[in-house]
């Protein structure tokens, strides 16, 4: 697994991402998981599996949370989730809110984006190839982070994420760094010619992001998030693009497309200090 991008650390037997530029700040926590350091042992989770939706137990996966947050020094009993679907909801995470999706029920649904100013409350993105991207007001101190998937990314959903810091928060777009985070790349996602054009009509001034190889066409969902967060005011210097694809390092990084159902998840945090 080679990256510029990001930094690989390992404590103990747990080995975990962060983006280098996002270490510079002093106010922020942030880690993204691999498959190195839980105890989940079928050939499709092994073994930081983070997914509660998965063939593990919910016992089992709650204790490679527990590991996972030790070696993060990440508030285990705080960690707030999303709860996907691939929409375009957002919600801002309020005291109430807190352990929600992990240790007390969730009482909201399609919800893909969270945001909060509450310190000490990690939020938790699920995936394993789809795009996790985090955000963080370097002047308001709030935090977020996002699902997206090509629907999510469709979508505008991470433009979205922006908006929503700006109008309840008072944001400003130049103020706000982003990770865009371990998914697959543009060198495996392969997408019907259908979806492509799609894509390519609602994003027509991102021809970068659209690639035919020997007839077959592909997709960079993290490119098209950076460019979409670039169109709305966000500075190229604040955007971390993870340059890891997780079907290329499914021996270390869960990937749908090359697992198939019943494999693990990644999950990627962000907390305020």
């Amino acid at each position: 697994m080679n990256t510029e991008i990001m930094n690989i650390n390992k404590k103990e037997n747990v080995v975990f991402l962060t983006f280098k530029e996002l270490e510079k700040y002093d106010f922020l926590k942030h880690a993204v998981s691999t498959r190195h350091g839980g105890i989940s042992n079928s050939e499709k989770t092994s073994s930081m599996n983070l997914g509660l939706k998965t063939d593990d137990s919910v016992e089992t996966v709650k204790e490679n949370f527990r590991i996972f947050c030790n070696a993060t020094a990440l508030n285990y009993n705080n960690i707030t989730l999303a709860n996907q679907t691939h929409s375009t909801g957002i919600r801002i995470i309020t005291k109430e809110d807190v352990g929600k999706g992990l240790h007390i029920q969730r009482d909201y649904n399609d919800i893909d984006g969270i945001i909060t100013n509450l310190k000490d409350v990690p939020l938790m993105i699920h995936t394993a190839d789809c795009v996790p991207v985090i955000f963080a007001d370097v002047k308001k101190q709030i935090i977020g982070a996002a699902h997206c998937g090509w629907k999510g990314t469709f979508e505008s959903l991470s433009v979205k994420m922006a908006e929503k810091m700006k109008a309840k928060f008072n944001c400003r777009y130049e103020d706000i760094i982003c990770g865009i985070g371990t998914a697959i790349g543009v060198c495996c996602y392969e997408v019907s010619e259908e979806l492509y054009c799609k894509f390519k009509d609602r994003f027509c001034d991102f021809e970068e992001a659209f690639e035919i190889r020997e007839e077959k066409y592909y997709l960079n969902l993290k490119l098209l998030n950076k460019l979409q967060l670039e169109g709305v005011g966000v500075p190229s210097r604040n955007i971390s693009v993870c340059d890891i694809c997780t079907k290329c390092n499914s021996d270390e990084l869960f990937s749908h497309r090359a697992l198939g159902d019943g494999r693990g998840m990644i999950g990627t945090f962000v907390s305020l200090k």
